[in-house]
């Protein structure tokens, strides 16, 4: 579809409402229940004399009865459609999503623009990240753009959900392209965002992906390590670089990160020593940072101010990347403030690391999302699938002339086991623990209960009666009818038990539906593990 005019803006894309709202309508009151429930009515109530008087003589009665009720079926759908047109856009479909999901656009595109304005003030970028730089600055261009033109769509994905899915997609991908872009600062706290929401979660390449994630941000600022809630494991470093990593040739041990803050140099304690780094000297220690002064050895045991963390790279300040370096005494590059500059490679491959970690988190998320909305989909489409054969049955026996009784005592027999079904459904969702957005999912298993219902109590009475007439020998029933039919099984005046059957029939499709519950609650509860602002409720 072309989503832009002859001048190249977006164009306003054609509205589907109306049918979008058709559907929404024949979900929420499924159409097939509603055309049995009109054409039960019309064949019960009394025949007029002066309506047979305009039906022409070659169209059968019941015949009528059954178009009379479509018909009727078709206008209500039409025109009660109509006040739910609304209903068709991202912030009305699901008002919850809608808004989280408006929220975090306006973030992103806030955060992006800022960024622009910054670049186009003139603020210097390392020619190292130029290319990163813009390739990540055009993918949030691209991905906000399809945002935008995407969520001014009404149609039927949203009432679906899928559109939902889509768009979030969407702002997943734009957030993590901006890591590329964002001040340190900014991706430093995401990432202990990050951290929060994988611990607890259950990811099966969780603990790698941790462990990634701690020595990205340890790469990207030493002094963050400090609020990681483990540290990372150590890595041993094969050569040493500007960074202010050191080679295991020189002598050190492998790096010992702190309780509190960056890792220091192994130290043997024994007497012979005297705290001296085993393989070392006191007159050899080697620096622990390019251009620092020089430490004694019964110093090691704390970190020094200014000092770089071994197997970690150095942590500049924001403007100190963007300052024009100047040679060290011993030729490495440094800030005019003295101080050492980070590697350009080491934070793009800290950034990098970190949007990997969070496309791993996303895509986890999503598949849960996807596994709600799957569900919710499904068991509406079940709705749809059970009514349909309940009202080619009802057709059926009204063709074939059954007696008027029959038809309403079959239909009262649906309406108690419905009512039964629905008000045991809403007993059990009254005892969830905890409310979660599962994207209408908790109103699709309470649409599709009274149609189930309904159908388990008019099977249920003929299953009921059938056993006691052939199995249980019951007098009560033989007496009135020695023949099996279905006059005898859906009459009230001879099987007046018949309601009771229907009332405890009607609470045995939520056998069912409870499965469904408990699968989509394991889903909701992986989301919730894998939720920061869960994660910081349990302490975890």
């Amino acid at each position: 579809m072309n989503t832009t005019d002859t001048a190249g803006n977006p164009s306003i894309p054609k509205s589907h409402a109306y049918s979008a709202a058709l559907v929404l309508l024949g979900c929420l009151i499924p159409l097939p229940i509603v055309a049995t429930i009109v054409t039960a009515a019309i064949y019960i109530a009394p025949f007029s004399p002066a309506l047979g008087a305009i039906i022409p003589a070659w169209i059968a009665p019941n015949w009528m009865v059954c178009l009379v009720g479509i018909i009727i079926t078709l206008v209500l759908w039409l025109l009660f459609a109509l006040p739910l047109t609304g209903f068709s856009s991202m912030e009305s479909a699901i008002p919850v999503k809608g808004s989280d999901l408006k929220n975090h656009f306006l973030a992103v595109r806030a955060c992006y623009n800022a960024l622009l304005a910054l670049e186009k003030s003139g603020d210097l970028i390392p020619k190292e990240r130029v290319h990163s730089y813009q390739i990540a600055s055009e993918q949030v261009k691209c991905y906000l753009a399809e945002l935008e033109q995407l969520i001014r769509y009404k149609d039927l994905r949203w009432i679906a959900g899928t559109g939902y899915l889509a768009a979030w997609n969407l702002v997943h991908r734009a957030e993590e392209a901006l890591i590329m872009l964002e001040p340190r600062e900014d991706v430093i706290r995401e990432a202990l965002n990050d951290e929060l929401s994988l611990e607890g979660s259950d990811m099966v390449t969780c603990d790698i992906a941790l462990n990634k994630l701690r020595r990205a941000v340890a790469n990207l600022s030493a002094s963050a390590t400090m609020y990681l809630d483990k540290q990372p494991v150590k890595v041993a470093s094969q050569n040493g670089d500007a960074t202010g990593r050191v080679s295991p040739a020189q002598g050190t041990g492998p790096a010992d990160l702190t309780p509190h803050g960056p890792p220091v140099a192994a130290v043997d304690s024994s007497p012979a020593t005297n705290g001296t780094p085993a393989g070392t000297t006191p007159d050899t220690i080697p620096a622990l940072t390019d251009g620092a002064p020089q430490v004694k050895a019964g110093d090691l045991a704390a970190p020094v101010v200014g000092e770089t963390p071994m197997a970690l790279a150095v942590e500049p300040s924001s403007a100190a990347v963007r300052e024009t370096p100047v040679p060290n005494t011993d030729g490495h590059p440094v800030t005019p403030d003295r101080r050492p500059v980070m590697d350009v490679t080491t934070e793009l491959e800290a950034r990098s690391t970190l949007r990997e970690v969070r496309r791993t988190i996303n895509e986890f998320r999503k598949g849960l999302w996807e596994g709600l909305v799957t569900i919710r989909n499904q068991l509406i489409g079940t709705t749809i699938i059970t009514g349909l054969p309940a009202y080619v049955l009802l057709c059926f026996a009204i063709i074939a002339g059954a007696p008027p009784a029959s038809i309403m005592a079959a239909t009262i027999f649906y309406i108690v086991g419905a009512l039964t079904g629905l008000f045991g459904r809403l007993y059990i969702e009254s005892k969830a623990e905890s409310a979660a957005e599962d994207y209408d999912l908790t109103l699709a298993r309470i649409v599709v209960t009274p149609v189930l219902a309904g159908l388990a109590a008019v099977g249920g009475v003929l299953l009921t009666t059938m056993l006691s007439l052939t199995v249980l020998k019951s007098p009560a029933l033989q007496s009135v009818n020695q023949q099996l039919g279905l006059g005898a099984i859906y009459n009230l005046n001879s099987n007046t038990f018949g309601i009771i059957v229907a009332a405890v029939f009607g609470l045995t499709p939520n056998l069912f539906i409870n499965i469904l519950q408990d699968k989509a609650k394991g889903l909701t509860d992986q989301l919730q593990s894998s939720t920061a602002s869960d994660q910081g409720k349990s302490g975890s």
